[in-house]
């Protein structure tokens, strides 16, 4: 491999969330969102620092949440909400203001009430937007969820129904949403659990799920595809068996949901999910499709930890960057000595893949601080602490994880989020700040740095227009590992009652390439005053 990873600080973003989610803005690299168990979570600077808020209720945030990105730097928390103390509904909100203002929800699907049955009760919804530059749906909006029996229907009909795999879609990004349909082929009486949705560079649908299984349906990992933006699906595909839609016996957090990613260049297909192994213990691998899901390759496992009773290495979650790497982290048991069943010591672990599957380097830790989950658990907290799934987002230099951990358990949380930045190449963080001083002819501009242990040329350009073309000198700027540098530096010449146009850019040599490469930080505005 031509890099070696790094692994930034553990940055707490809020206590008690679970099931996170993180997006990174197309037009900032600096500004995530990230989504947690009724929490919502900004950062502009490479999650260095943030803003977490959290709330529930009708207009809180809601459960089973996840977040996407439009190409406008939109994003769209896609989350369940409660209509009633037992009935739910699948919610959209859409933030604009690099993720900090909600300035718009939609019901994605909402449950019809009709001769006294509800038409059905949704659970873990999933949300992909169609971003690819050669898609002819580009950003479309597509969720994918579990329906399950109607509140108020008997028993015979819930045995008839079982759970469909509900999804609608929205061509006008969010404000109406299709009739909601299901996709799966599957008999009645299958338990389609768990699904997960991605959108392919020809503008295909993919989704997978597990499938739960009936008298006439094999248990196991099941795919379906739509080639024309989700009007039309073909038949259910059976990939291979899985043990467990939920948890392994007696470990209720160890799960095998499966997360769906494709690679926006070339289109192979990746699946990652879990599984017990011989051994007593439980592996998460990734498997890849070239040919648009029609064949299936092998297994990879993730994970390079000692395998053995007790050792599990469990919901995995992928994402593959613009540049065909695929990074993918995990929750970890290798260090665990306990013989305790549900009683377990875990971190979360990283690594990636540069051969478009076929292998990944050896993991990486990125808590650094080890987790402990106890049997019986001590209250306050349930059966289960980190629930179902964690978040990671990709760039060609950095990875973000966000996950949830028990490290602040003294606080009475059962889950606290962190996140923490996997630094693959030698680029910087260069974060553009507000212009200050700012007189008729004259500002200083501003910048956040952090070179990661390496010496970086920092510089700004600036203009009367987006695309600026005037450049300052530059100053040279090192800083540790997990640190930042401000930079500023006063300009003059500008001209009065003037808007002007202004970027951070770092310099920085790229081992890999062997050649100087360029990151920028965020376009920032300021006007000059009259004379």
């Amino acid at each position: 491999m031509a890099f070696q990873p790094t692994v930034g600080p553990n940055v707490q973003v809020s206590l008690g969330g679970t099931e996170t989610t993180i997006a990174i803005n197309p037009l900032d690299p600096g500004n995530l969102v990230g989504t947690g168990n009724f929490a919502h979570y900004t950062s502009l600077d490479y999650g260095a620092t943030g803003t977490s808020t959290s709330s529930s209720g009708t207009y809180g945030y809601g459960a089973d949440p996840n977040i996407a990105f439009d190409t406008d730097g939109n994003a769209y928390r896609q989350e369940l909400t409660w209509l009633s103390s037992t009935l739910r509904a699948i919610r959209i909100g859409k933030y604009t203001n690099k993720g900090q203002t909600l300035s718009a929800t939609y019901m994605a699907y909402q449950p019809k009430y009709k001769n006294g049955i509800y038409s059905g009760n949704p659970d873990q919804g999933w949300l992909a937007i169609d971003t690819n530059a050669t898609s002819p749906r580009k950003n479309y909006l597509y969720t994918v969820w579990s329906d399950y029996p109607s509140q108020g229907a008997t028993t015979s009909v819930q045995n008839v129904k079982g759970i469909i795999l509900g999804f609608t879609r929205s061509t006008d990004r969010g404000a109406t949403w299709s009739t909601p349909i299901d996709i799966s082929s599957t008999l009645a009486g299958g338990q389609e659990h768990s699904s997960s949705i991605a959108t392919g560079p020809n503008g295909e649908v993919y989704v997978a799920w597990i499938n739960g299984g009936n008298t006439t349906t094999q248990y196991g990992l099941y795919f379906n595809k739509s080639t024309d933006g989700g009007v039309t699906w073909g038949a259910d595909t059976f990939i291979r068996s899985l043990q467990g839609w939920g948890s392994w016996p007696g470990v209720p957090d160890v799960r095998a949901n499966p997360k769906i990613t494709v690679d926006p260049t070339t289109g192979t297909i990746y699946i990652a999910s879990g599984e017990p192994n011989t051994s007593g213990g439980f592996d998460s691998s990734v498997i890849r499709s070239t040919d648009g899901g029609y064949t299936w390759s092998s297994p990879v496992l993730l994970s390079d930890g000692l395998q053995g009773a007790y050792k599990y290495y469990f919901q995995p979650t992928i994402s593959v960057a613009p540049n065909g790497r695929i990074d993918a982290v995990w929750y970890d048991t290798r260090s665990n000595v306990s013989t305790v069943t549900g009683e377990y010591a875990y971190n979360l672990y990283y690594s990636y893949s540069t051969d478009g599957g076929i292998s990944f380097a050896p993991s990486i830790r990125v808590s650094n601080r080890q987790s402990w989950r106890e049997n019986p658990c001590v209250l306050p907290c349930d059966s289960r602490v980190l629930y179902e799934y964690q978040g990671i987002a990709s760039s060609n230099d950095r990875v973000h994880a966000l996950w949830a951990d028990t490290r602040d358990s003294s606080t009475g949380q059962t889950g606290s989020a962190y996140t923490a930045q996997i630094h693959i190449s030698s680029a910087p963080d260069v974060v553009t700040k507000t212009a200050t001083n700012i007189a008729t002819t004259s500002a200083t501009f501003n910048a956040s740095i952090s070179t990661w242990g390496l010496t970086d040329d920092v510089q700004f350009e600036y203009g009367l227009t987006a695309a600026l073309g005037s450049v300052t000198g530059n100053t040279s700027v090192t800083t540790p590992i997990g640190q930042t540098s401000t930079v500023s530096m006063p300009m003059s010449g500008l001209t009065a009652n003037k808007t002007y146009y202004y970027r951070a850019f770092g310099y920085y040599y790229d081992p890999a390439t062997g050649t100087t490469q360029t990151t920028y930080g965020a376009t920032q505005t300021f006007k000059t005053p009259r004379r």
